[in-house]
């Protein structure tokens, strides 16, 4: 299931009794009398769960980057009016109870310009990038990533119709009501469960690592493009490099997934997940087994992981991997000889 965290984007008006002869700043971001200030908060969650990828990983955690930026500016790669990227790529924190959004930085405030030539659209995105990460073109802004297992990688937006000018001054006077960006999944979550059969089980057989090979890690990200309308889109993620990374189960602490005993029943739990790019058919495992005390030389086999019919994984689509152990058959062999056959042409030496 597709699931969506809707994030508010409040703009609050700032009461103040400042005279008439209060000047705005020359940039036109601090304002004065009167000023509308955009701020973060009171985020709603629509979601089966409140987490990213898992509860811990949120609350407290989570950090979503967030850009304003002016849709009627002529390039979006020029800088000279700091107004036409109101808020570029800065980062906001979701809290302990999971239910508001601060900026980082303190004492961080963006105010709308009064000049209502400006028409911005919101746009967030998780994990934040590095500057270095960040890329402007005349018409797009765009993020690259290096895809570890890890990371869920989360965008949204929030685009006006073109008749109503956008987010600015005027829209929020006249429009009190808060906006909200409505985030989505990129990539596909797998989870992995260790079950086994009597006989592994008696065997004290467990999973001691589980890898995904042939996984093309390079990825870009649209974060904003002068074409997004106010129509609900989905962002997919361009990959790019060589296929060849793999990607390995972990733990929450980042370290390799702790070894799991085979169990009965639907099987326990074995690491927190591997977040995989959407739209492949199959992805290559490496499952390694043996027994819990390591006292034998570990097994590595290889599988596949496919869906009836043969379809491709979908974005924000999370899956449960039940790997069954069976208790390994021991190889052995019987060799027999065949007689020599003496009909071979004799050979005399030169």
């Amino acid at each position: 299931m597709k699931k969506q965290f809707l994030f508010a984007m409040a703009a609050v008006a700032m009461l103040a009794s400042c005279s008439n002869d209060d000047v705005v700043s020359n940039n036109g971001i601090d304002g004065d009398k009167g000023r509308i200030e955009v701020k973060l908060g009171q985020p709603s969650i629509v979601s089966s769960r409140a987490s990213i990828n898992n509860d811990a990983g949120w609350k407290n955690n989570a950090q979503i980057g967030i850009f304003a930026i002016n849709r009627k500016a002529a390039d979006w790669t020029v800088t000279t009016d700091p107004k036409d990227r109101l808020i570029y790529n800065e980062t906001t924190k979701v809290d302990a109870a999971g239910t508001d959004l601060s900026w980082v930085a303190a004492g961080k405030h963006f105010y709308y310009p009064y000049d209502n030539k400006y028409e911005y659209s919101f746009y967030g995105y998780h994990p934040v990038q590095a500057e270095a990460n960040i890329k402007a073109t005349a018409t797009q802004v765009t993020c690259d990533f290096t895809l570890n297992g890890t990371q869920d990688i989360l965008w949204g937006k929030n685009v006006l119709p073109i008749d109503t000018k956008g987010f600015n001054y005027k829209y929020i006077t006249d429009n009190p009501a808060t906006p909200s960006v409505p985030f989505q999944h990129l990539l596909t979550r797998f989870q992995f469960f260790v079950t086994g059969t009597t006989g592994a089980i008696a065997k004290d057989l467990a999973v001691t690592k589980v890898e995904v090979l042939n996984v093309q890690t390079a990825a870009q990200l649209v974060i904003a493009d002068k074409a997004d309308t106010e129509i609900a889109a989905v962002r997919t993620l361009t990959l790019t490099g060589a296929a060849d990374q793999i990607l390995t189960l972990k733990d929450a602490a980042g370290t390799d997934a702790t070894k799991v005993k085979a169990t009965a029943g639907a099987g326990s739990p074995m690491g927190e997940s591997i977040m995989l790019p959407a739209g492949a058919t199959s992805y290559d495992l490496r499952i390694t087994f043996r027994d819990f005390a390591e006292a034998t030389a570990p097994i590595t086999v290889l599988a596949k992981l496919t869906k009836a019919g043969n379809v491709a994984f979908l974005a924000g689509q999370s899956h449960k991997v039940i790997i069954t152990l069976t208790e390994p058959k021991e190889v052995s062999l019987k060799a027999t000889l065949a007689d020599w056959d003496m009909a071979g042409e004799d050979i005399k030496p030169m």
